[in-house]
């Protein structure tokens, strides 16, 4: 079985977990404070808080700043929407664009932009969302700005990285994803005030003075950290080689008339994250139980969208459609992406497309 993605563990990675392991220093300790360091001078902020996972760093990012409405897009992973309402906040789901699946600023409601007091981008798959706009609609409207890059590390956008933008960033290193700690998250912020509220919520004692936050532990060790410096100096090659693999994907698979690929925008740096088909008149389970039995595993992706969730439904009340967002989760799956995929695979997957869209 070709798996959907996988973390790339080399030689070096486990040494200096090893190293860590022998000094006996295993808590939250120096190495933390390296990682913080080197992570948000990598990125390009003045401050970066490591915590115990991107779902934490986002809860933490609105039960800090005491945020009550946030604006979310309907394609992305439903823990956002959870973090959300874990922090206290309302989710106000709004809908996509069609060529990204990412937030689409011309399709806000007015109504929802003079209720909220906040905005999550995500960048969904790695691909950046049209910053400038939402970054102009949130002055305009007062609105904090949240960018959650857990699937953009190592993307770009008009040539800053991601991650880069907003009041506040937030990023996940899970197994999987663009670089990892195993479970981990980091939050990434210019500001003085909203560095000192989030070391204080995370469990650091000395940000204790004058505070009405209850703080919670929700540091990472050493040995994550130690595996986070690791990674984060081979992370420009990881996206290097899964851009490599989305150019043979690109190129096989654009002129299969069952399928439809998602079209970049300018200015920007993909990272793939995932790599995402759309279907044209295959059904979708179909599509993924015989790749399956091809031996390829095959993504759901987010189906289905936000909105159409429990969780979301029983906030809201009443019903929402949001018809970009219900077409593009109905219709989308992805394929396997990671950067020690081999362009055998690579060229298996594509063949199985074939041979599953032709049937």
């Amino acid at each position: 079985m070709i798996p959907l993605g996988k973390p790339e563990i080399s030689k070096e990675d486990i040494r200096a977990v090893i190293e860590v392991l022998e000094s006996g220093n295993l808590a939250t300790g120096e190495t933390v404070v390296k990682f913080e360091r080197e992570f948000s001078q990598f990125i390009g902020r003045k401050y970066a808080i490591a915590v115990n996972s991107g779902t934490v760093a986002l809860f933490l990012a609105i039960k800090t700043l005491n945020l009550n409405n946030v604006i979310i897009p309907a394609i992305t992973c439903p823990d956002v929407v959870n973090a959300a309402v874990y922090g206290g906040a309302n989710p106000l789901i709004v809908d996509v664009e069609e060529d990204t699946h990412n937030i689409d600023p011309d399709l806000i409601p007015e109504h929802l932009l003079k209720k909220a007091d906040s905005l999550i981008i995500t960048n969904t798959y790695g691909h950046p969302a049209r910053i400038d706009e939402i970054r102009e609609i949130c002055n305009e409207h007062d609105l904090v700005l949240i960018e959650d890059f857990a699937q953009s590390n190592g993307a770009w956008y008009k040539g800053h990285r991601c991650g880069s933008f907003g009041d506040i960033a937030v990023v996940s290193f899970y197994g999987p994803k663009a670089m990892t700690t195993g479970h981990g998250g980091m939050i990434l912020t210019d500001s003085d005030d909203i560095f000192s509220k989030v070391k204080l919520a995370r469990g650091d004692e000395k940000y204790l003075c004058n505070s009405s936050i209850i703080p919670l532990n929700f540091r990472i060790t050493d040995i994550q950290a130690a595996l986070g410096i690791s990674q984060l100096g081979r992370l420009d090659y990881f996206t290097g080689k899964r851009r490599a693999i989305a150019k043979l994907y690109d190129e096989d698979l654009r002129d299969c008339t069952m399928l439809g690929l998602l079209t970049p925008h300018k200015d920007i740096i993909h990272s793939y994250y995932k790599y995402v088909l759309i279907l044209k008149g295959i059904p979708k389970k179909r599509f993924i139980t015989q790749m399956k039995k091809e031996g390829v595993q095959v993504g759901t992706l987010y189906d289905p969208p936000l909105h159409q969730m429990k969780i979301v439904q029983n906030i809201v009340k009443d019903a929402i459609s949001l018809p970009v967002a219900e077409r593009c989760a109905a219709g989308s799956v992805s394929l396997p992406m990671y950067p020690s995929m081999a362009e055998q695979d690579t060229l298996a997957v594509i063949q199985c497309v074939k041979e599953v869209t032709d049937s």
